[in-house]
């Protein structure tokens, strides 16, 4: 019996040694992480950073981010990085001042007690003061001649010759006028002497359209064919046409053309073989005795592998001759300027393309389009009208902001379809303070890596659908501030057909939104893949159907709390099984669940709600919180998000109650 006993407590003893050295090893090995490489990537009012590092064999060490304006004594803390593929972390640091020098710092903390520290890094962000002048002016007025010397008093003709002529520092003075021209710019201003291109007043005009037929009486060149349908020997092919500025649909067959199925405000067809034109108008009426813009140049400013060029206060309208057209194509140019442009009537209205195309901005644009949101959903897709506001298949660090976007397929389309783990495209976006409306589908759809994508204090409605967040790949990429409203289909968007390529696990962050369907039986939230990598805190789902809806069971890496689900229902969701009640979340193994499922369940909504959240006046789209709202000073204080915010805790959704902040956009942008 000794022998026994004293055999067991050799062999305690043999385990317990072992248990000892391998907690050492595996202390070692994680006492072995190491930081590498820290990227800071500024914007205007952001930086993103990517950490790499080595080691942490378990995965569960954590990094922190403070912050200061260089020469101020305090630290700030911003949201702590997230992990990603590759052995990095990622992360952004929010609501910073442009043209401003910050000191960054990242700590990292093991629950072993591993700690590593980067020395801090000095980072300036993006200046928004783009050097225009220091070398020559050339005018420009449709009544010059390319031969004249291009002063005020010889002006050039054409932008095109001013545009060969212009060195870094040149502004190029546009008169008002109509220049019907395609104009390529090769040469590169300099970070210090951008080459300009500049409205003089309000009414320059580059237009694409056929002068045969725009503007003109044209009735003699117009057959009718019977039944309201005319004809016309254009000369050309073409992708694009709008009679006085509204856009037709583009059938392309003859069958399809009979049918007439898009309806108003009308349609045209050219024959394969022969090139005519038909045109038929919803009224019948005679297109001949209208102006018809015919779509005979295919791109209005093209900037080929030349940085630092600025457009400003230009109209560019109906392009789209051999192929689909372009508003202002940025084609491997970084650092370009277009701001306080009008550009609509072709299929991109901006549109950037290139790994090199880097650091462009959109700013204060009206981008738009006619007609595209009356026409059927299945008409559209895959077709003429299927393009966007800003069409990207671009590189790092674009930022659209302050734009009016709209009656367009897509607001903003940021992907490259067959790369969409290339790195090189379209991360470290900022999309802010914009207004998007009559989007035929999405408001924005980015897709690929999206490392440090930014969409915030942006108000979008009269929607088809919101925001598109199928595949993030990567992440993170945050949406948050912003107000969406007034869809007809869904407000946020999960798509499936990823999942057996890894697709779409990246992280997103969804912070202070509002989002409101008041539209009869609209879910806003229409997942029907596996959610993963989602963190949502402090928004507010307002539904007139589901506010959740998944056809897929939701991974474990989601975390959802602080958030208000309210669904306003319409009287054919109110009975099931004779008595009345409210849906609240669908899953796919259960047709119902309440707040308290959800939290019984799977551990979501702790502190969540499920409430009428008292907004001023919905219907209206004043969405700011009214007195004795349940939302106010429930939600979770942010790093970097809300740190100002009134009372006890932050507001949900995007407004802080009892801020004197008034206007059409939220609150998030303002530190």
């Amino acid at each position: 019996m000794n022998r026994v006993r004293h055999a067991a407590e050799i062999l305690i003893f043999f385990l317990f040694i072992l248990c000892l050295v391998t907690a050492k090893l595996l202390y070692a090995s994680d006492k072995g992480i190491t930081l590498n490489s820290l990227e800071a990537y500024p914007t205007f009012e952001c930086i993103g950073l990517r950490l790499a590092y080595g080691g942490d064999s378990d995965s569960n060490a954590t990094v922190a981010v403070s912050f200061r304006e260089k020469g101020r004594s305090q630290w700030r803390q911003a949201l702590p990085l997230s992990r990603i593929k590759g052995d990095r972390f990622a992360g952004s640091i929010f609501f910073l001042k442009a043209g401003t020098q910050y000191e960054i710092s990242v700590k990292v903390t093991d629950p072993a007690g591993v700690l590593g520290e980067k020395p801090p890094i000095v980072v300036s962000t993006r200046s928004a003061s783009f050097p225009v002048g220091g070398g020559r002016e050339y005018f420009v007025d449709p009544a010059g001649d390319d031969q004249n010397k291009g002063t005020v008093e010889s002006p050039l003709a054409t932008i095109q010759k001013a545009a060969d002529l212009a060195r870094p520092g040149d502004i190029v003075r546009i008169t008002p006028g109509i220049y019907r021209e395609s104009v390529t710019v090769r040469r590169p201003g300099k970070p210090g002497a951008y080459i300009s291109f500049i409205a003089r007043d309000k009414g320059v005009v580059l237009s694409g359209a056929d002068p045969e037929y725009d503007n003109v009486q044209a009735s003699g060149k117009w057959q009718a064919e019977g039944g309201g349908v005319y004809s016309t020997e254009a000369g050309h092919r073409t992708h694009y046409l709008a009679v006085d500025g509204v856009r037709l649909y583009h059938y392309l067959t003859p069958p399809e053309f009979e049918e007439f199925i898009c309806g108003a405000p009308g349609g045209w067809y050219q024959d394969e073989n022969s090139g005519r034109l038909f045109v038929r108008l919803s009224s019948d009426a005679d297109p001949g005795r209208l102006p018809v813009q015919i779509g005979a140049l295919d791109c209005g400013i093209r900037v080929r592998e030349a940085d630092y060029v600025l457009i400003e206060g230009l109209e560019i309208r109906d392009y789209g001759g051999s192929a689909n057209g372009a508003g202002v194509s940025l084609e491997r140019s970084a650092w370009c300027v277009i701001r306080n442009c009008s550009i609509h009537g072709m299929r991109s209205i901006v549109e950037i393309s290139g790994a090199r195309a880097e650091g462009n901005l959109v700013e204060s644009c009206e981008l738009w389009d006619t007609s595209i949101p009356l026409w059927p959903w299945a008409m559209t897709k895959d077709h003429d009208e299927e393009g966007g506001g800003v069409m990207s298949t671009g590189g790092r660090g674009t930022v659209v902001r302050g734009c009016r976007i709209h009656d367009l397929y897509d607001g903003l389309s940021p992907s490259v379809w067959d790369s969409l783990w290339n790195e090189s495209y379209n991360c470290d976006w900022d999309v802010y303070d914009n207004e998007f409306y009559n989007t035929r589908d999405d408001v924005i759809e980015p897709e690929g890596p999206s490392i440090n994508w930014r969409f915030w204090n942006n108000v979008c409605h009269d929607l088809f659908t919101g925001v598109s967040l199928a595949p993030i790949n990567v992440g993170p990429a945050y949406i948050m501030y912003n107000v969406l409203y007034d869809e007809n289909w869904q407000t946020l968007k999960y798509g499936s057909g990823f999942e057996a390529e890894g697709m779409g696990r990246g992280w997103c962050f969804l912070y202070h939104n509002t989002i409101c369907s008041n539209d009869p039986a609209v879910n806003t939230l229409v997942v029907s893949r596996p959610l993963s990598g989602q963190i949502f805190r402090n928004n507010i789902f307002f539904a007139s159907a589901y506010p959740f809806w998944t056809s897929k069971v939701p991974e474990r890496n989601n975390s959802l709390d602080y958030n208000d689900w309210y669904t306003a229902d319409t009287p054919w969701f109110e009975i099931w099984v004779g008595t009345p009640y409210k849906r609240f979340f669908h899953f796919p193994d259960q047709e119902l669940y309440f707040l308290k499922d959800l939290q019984e369940k799977k551990g979501w909504e702790l502190h969540g709600l499920q409430a009428d959240p008292l907004f001023q006046d919905r219907k209206s789209g004043r969405f700011r919180l009214a007195p004795g709202s349940p939302c106010i000073d429930r939600g979770e204080v942010l790093p970097n998000i809300n740190d100002g915010y009134l009372g006890q805790a932050p507001d949900l959704g995007a407004f802080e109650f009892g801020s004197a902040v008034d206007g059409v956009f939220p609150l998030g942008r303002r530190p």
